[in-house]
């Protein structure tokens, strides 16, 4: 009998509890480990033989019973706590587990070894006992239920049953009681995470990652402090004498300290198996907590923001608007660099987006750098209760965006015309009045929205991407430089920073750039004016051009040109003017002007004659009758040819002149709504000999949805085949050629490599550029606008921060979706501009007027006397026509022009300049 065994029965015998043992330390600890070793071994080849014979190797294959497989799929519901039966099977378990794991930790505080023959059974033993019967049960099921019994034995909760389930009989056996490896089973205590789950009021996810992995820490703490605590108790199975004292507390704190790296050396395993078992802890313990630390700090700060991005603080909040949709860093950028723009004059509305999805990375980045107007709010507008948590009863309007790369534009539209719906259910009476602006891609999901349940004409605004996309680049073959005019104008550029080396062009085409479109009303002075001469007075005195009028009554639905409207119409109480300005503050300056107080001073204040009037008296006391402006309709008609071989197929030998249209898109490209761009080119306002041919190069698959109306158009062709390979080009006449469209696929990558889906439109620019030269004029379509420095390599001073000032942008070579997407932002402030808008793209829908933008050559025409700008506008404002741009070379010898949108009126005219003119249709014959 060793030291500790002795040391054991002398504290026994004082406490007159225990007797003197017939076995010794030494002999239980290496009984306890064998009959746990000798029972896992015969369990394995039991269970390996089995399993041989089953798949009929040695004796023959045994068939399974009925009974065995009805077992079996009874184990296995049991196990997965699918039904309530198993659910509390697995709770009573866990229960087990924890009453054991609790009687181990009491066992701790009681002598390593004792004898009970001659005192009786230990409470805490039969404890044991009973609670083992219910744990050996479920091993049994766990065994029936594995799919593969071989693979089973090297489960680690297999592993430790064996060696700590066993035991406890065995001590009734011998009467005495050895504190062995219960605490094996602290590692057990990981199952109260699936028992978490089946509770009904935890629906976070991130409280149950939270506590999942709290539970794994506790129980590798718990468990390295229990198998410590029992090598340095029991001392070395050959060396028993060097059994320690140290308390389970002790080896706990030893054990975090161990686990926290800090290691103050105040307490230290003393025996050899407790230092072989520290060494092995410090090294996979510490790997785990060190993995696990990165884990806790981000569920927690997940859950942090979940309850932060969970609430809408209101408390310095007097105006928002919601936006939600495709909500991602990229789509807020791009809302809120426009939106939130000093030039808009707005700086009290606040942006609130609502999205499902938790922010990553970039969308923080974006509220970070917004954050005194923008808030986040997790949740999904299809919820009521989100909705109402938004505060969407005080919203001043509501912004769905879409998701322009997406590749299934159907379905992307079908979910954000339910986002539709939801906003007009959560509606009341109170709040019907506000504005709805939606984003869609396809032209026919435009039509779905307007017949919505609830929709608004008069406020409620359908933005169609690609009829927008399409109608620009249709409209710059009648008019280059089209559309970066109209992008420019909707598009707020802020302060361009050039140098004085920089080229001319750039100072003239930035100072263009920064200007753009804004509503006003006018002051009573203008009451009783023409048109004309208010566009006129206000062109020279306050430096603004006026685009059109409309119906502060009616802002989405009556908007003039006011090229369209006959010279006789007046300016009356009530009309809004649109005109193209620096900023909002400047174009105000029209709702209080008056000639006789202010002059050429472009001062914000309210004259004497108007102050304490109102808006009542009108140019100076003097009363004008008002009459009612309607708006010009042209009813689109378009000219057909039903023939469809002739207009497919056969493509005449000697075209020329013609227009060319690349497309590239997947086999399964749904309808981008080719009418949208064919329709401006086969307008009624051209003569039939004015109709250019045009010949559609692309794969067969990717037109299909669109030959139904293709057929009726005259004068159209197709070449089915990729636009990259040189012999369609050539079949399609390309060297013969006046204009060449290309139009970019629809992108089918994910976020990181997003901008690589404007490869195709890429590559085949660049080889038009080289086979044509610049005898061809190349519209390319892009999707993102960082990608407009690969369409030009002699553009030395680009710069990449600043699309707008790219070379092929600025002549009207190129068009980014995302530059005129700001269309969305100003339709939030300024609903008229969306109508607008489309009254310039496109003459035939039914909201235009009957004007049309064309391009004059100064040189061959009548205007090439006038020496400056401002004579220029003045001239052609005689004949109700409204100069809105110059399309300049870049320097004399170069044959590239770029867009002076709106120039000074001191700007020198040049012969060769070509001016970008809005006239009224039936005009034309002037020239």
């Amino acid at each position: 009998m060793d030291a500790t065994d002795v040391v054991n029965e002398t504290d026994a015998n004082a406490s007159g509890s225990y007797f003197s043992c017939k076995y010794s330390n030494r002999s239980l600890w290496w009984s306890n480990i064998a009959l746990s070793v000798i029972l896992y071994i015969v369990g394995f080849s039991f269970f390996c033989c089995l399993f041989c014979l089953r798949k009929g190797v040695g004796i023959g294959c045994i068939k399974l019973t009925k009974y065995y497989r009805e077992t079996k799929k009874l184990c296995r519901r049991i196990g997965a706590g699918d039904t309530a039966f198993s659910r509390i099977a697995i709770v009573v378990v866990l229960i087990c587990n924890v009453t054991y794991v609790a009687t181990a930790v009491y066992r701790t505080y009681l002598p390593v070894h004792r004898c009970f023959e001659q005192t009786g059974i230990p409470p805490e033993l039969i404890i044991e006992a009973i609670i083992s019967a219910p744990l050996i049960a479920y091993f049994v099921v766990r065994l029936l239920a594995s799919d593969n019994i071989i693979l089973f034995w090297f489960n680690i909760y297999t592993i430790i049953d064996i060696f700590t389930l066993p035991d406890v009989y065995l001590e009734f056996v011998l009467g005495e009681d050895w504190l062995g490896l219960k605490s094996l089973r602290f590692i057990w205590l990981i199952q109260v995470i699936d028992v978490v789950k089946f509770i009904p009021f935890i629906k976070s996810l991130n409280v149950v990652d939270i506590f999942a992995l709290l539970i794994r820490i506790l129980t590798l703490w718990l468990t390295a402090t229990g198998l410590i605590h029992t090598l340095e108790a029991s001392g070395d199975p050959w060396n028993t004498s060097n059994a320690q004292s140290t308390s389970f507390p002790e080896y706990a704190y030893l054990i975090m300290v161990t686990l926290s790296t800090v290691g103050y050396g105040d307490l230290s395993p003393k025996t050899a198996l407790g230092k072989t078992f520290i060494t092995f802890f410090i090294v996979g313990g510490l790997a785990y907590f060190a993995a696990a630390l990165p884990v806790l700090v981000e569920v927690t700060q997940s859950f942090y923001e979940q309850r932060r991005f969970a609430k809408f603080d209101t408390t310095k909040v007097s105006k928002h608007i919601i936006v939600c949709g495709h909500i991602t860093g990229s789509s807020m950028a791009n809302f809120l660099k426009d939106f939130l723009h000093p030039d808009r004059g707005d700086k009290t509305t606040h942006v609130l987006f609502v999205s499902s999805n938790i922010p990553d990375l970039r969308v923080k980045t974006v509220l970070r750098e917004y954050r005194s107007r923008v808030q986040y709010y997790k949740g999904s507008v299809l919820n009521s209760k989100v909705l109402a948590k938004a505060k969407l009863n005080a919203a001043s309007a509501c912004v769905i965006l879409a998701n322009k790369h997406c590749t299934n534009p159907q379905e992307e539209d079908s979910a954000n015309l339910f986002r539709l719906v939801a906003f007009k259910n959560s509606f009341d009476s109170k709040c019907s009045s506000i504005p709805v602006i939606i984003q869609v891609l396809a032209c026919n999901s435009k039509d779905r929205a307007v017949k919505i349940l609830g929709w608004n004409p008069d406020r409620d605004i359908v933005i169609c991407l690609n009829e927008l996309k399409l109608g620009m680049l249709a409209q710059s073959i009648l008019c280059p430089g089209f559309s970066t005019l109209i992008a420019n104008l909707f598009y707020t550029t802020g302060d361009v920073k050039l140098t004085q080396h920089s080229p001319q062009w750039q100072h003239l085409y930035s100072d263009g750039a920064s200007k753009e479109l804004y509503p006003s009303m006018f002051s009573p002075f203008f009451y009783g004016m023409s048109i004309t001469e208010a566009s006129g007075l206000c062109y020279t005195r306050l430096g603004l051009t006026l685009l059109a009028i409309g119906d502060s009554k009616h802002p989405g639905l009556d908007i003039n040109l006011i090229a369209a409207l006959p010279p006789t119409v007046q300016v009356e109480e009530g009309l809004v003017g649109y005109f193209i300005g620096n900023d909002q503050k400047t174009v105000e300056i029209v709702s209080f002007y008056c000639e006789k107080c202010h002059g050429k001073s472009k001062r914000r204040y309210i004259c004497k004659c108007q102050r304490g009037m109102g808006m009542v008296v009108v140019n100076h006391g003097a009363h004008v009758e008002k009459s009612l402006i309607k708006p010009f309709v042209l009813k689109g008609e378009s000219y057909v040819n039903t023939e469809y071989g002739e207009s497919i197929s056969n493509i005449p030998s000697n075209l020329k002149g013609h227009v060319i249209l690349c497309m590239f898109g997947s086999h399964d490209a749904s309808k981008i709504g080719l009418h949208s761009f064919i329709s401006p080119l086969r307008s009624t306002k051209l003569n039939q000999s004015e109709l250019k041919p045009i010949v559609i190069v692309c794969e067969e698959d990717c037109l299909k949805k669109e030959l139904p109306f293709l057929v009726t158009c005259p004068k159209l062709y197709v070449v089915f085949g990729s636009p990259l390979e040189e012999q369609y080009l050539k079949e399609a006449k390309i060297h013969s050629c006046s204009t060449c469209v290309i139009v970019t696929a629809e992108s089918s990558y994910g976020i990181e490599e997003e901008e690589i889906s404007d490869k195709e439109a890429i590559l085949c620019t660049l080889f038009l550029k080289n086979e044509l030269g610049n005898s061809t004029f190349i519209i390319t379509d892009l999707l993102h606008e960082s990608n407009l420095r690969f369409l030009d390599f002699d553009d030395e001073d680009e710069d990449e921060d600043n699309a707008v000032m790219a070379e092929p942008y600025a002549c009207g070579n190129a068009l980014a979706s995302s530059l005129f997407e700001s269309v969305t932002t100003v339709a939030v402030n300024t609903p008229g501009a969306v109508s607008l808008l489309y009254s310039l793209i496109d003459s035939t829908t039914s909201i235009a007027s009957p004007s049309q933008m064309i391009a004059v050559s100064l040189e061959t025409s009548k205007y090439s006397s006038h020496q400056t700008f401002g004579d220029l506008y003045g001239a052609m404002l005689e004949e109700h026509w409204i100069c809105l741009a110059l399309y300049r070379k870049l320097t004399e010898t170069s044959e590239k022009r770029c867009v002076v949108c709106a120039p000074s009126a001191n700007i020198r005219v040049l012969p060769s300049d070509i001016a970008l003119v809005l006239v009224r249709a039936k005009s034309l014959e002037i020239l």
